[in-house]
């Protein structure tokens, strides 16, 4: 097999730049979603598309997905849950830190598959794909920039640039460059 050329290279990267933008994006919708959801964002307990509506159904729900728990622990556990979520979904948006975070969000996906698969059965964690968005979340740990440095505060663009636009833009030329040496990925 022939080997890749520099232009090929910089096109691979390019996309997977993009592909892991929106790995990002959508684990922190998914995040973002569920808290928003706790609070009644998408509307009352019970309406169509609402999971729970407020904390007191999440409470319960946290009790029956954490049933090897003492039911004390439940508000505590409900409250990291949202916490750490929260703080994950902006800061997987943000681009800050991006293989901390995403690892961190591999983690505790990773809890939650296991505590639905201890209370509930494997089947529910499987129904909603949690060992998937952990796997991916872990994965984009492998594939992200390496370290935590300030100049990693990026926003949403792939390439970890400093602009202010949600829809992945074109590589700048230091990204280029990392890509064409293999430094920093």
């Amino acid at each position: 097999m022939p080997a890749a050329n520099s232009s090929e290279m910089q096109h691979s990267f390019k996309w997977q730049q993009v592909f892991a933008w929106l790995l990002r994006v959508g684990l922190a919708a998914a995040f973002l979603s569920a808290v928003a959801d706790r609070f009644g964002l998408w509307g009352q307990p019970g309406s169509r598309g609402v999971s729970w509506g407020d904390m007191a159904h999440f409470y319960d729900y946290t009790a029956e997905v954490n049933a090897f728990l003492p039911s004390t622990l439940i508000p505590a556990v409900a409250w990291l849950a949202t916490i750490a979520e929260t703080g994950l979904g902006f800061a997987l948006l943000s681009g800050v830190c991006r293989r901390p975070v995403a690892l961190a969000t591999g983690v505790l996906l990773t809890l939650f598959a296991l505590a639905m698969s201890i209370s509930l059965g494997v089947h529910s964690a499987l129904a909603y794909s949690v060992p998937t968005a952990a796997a991916a979340a872990l994965l984009l740990a492998t594939t992200d920039r390496p370290r935590c440095r300030a100049t990693d505060n990026a926003s949403l663009s792939p390439e970890g640039g400093s602009t202010a636009t949600a829809s992945p833009p074109g590589m700048s030329a230091g990204t280029e460059a990392a890509a064409r040496s293999g430094v920093g990925y």
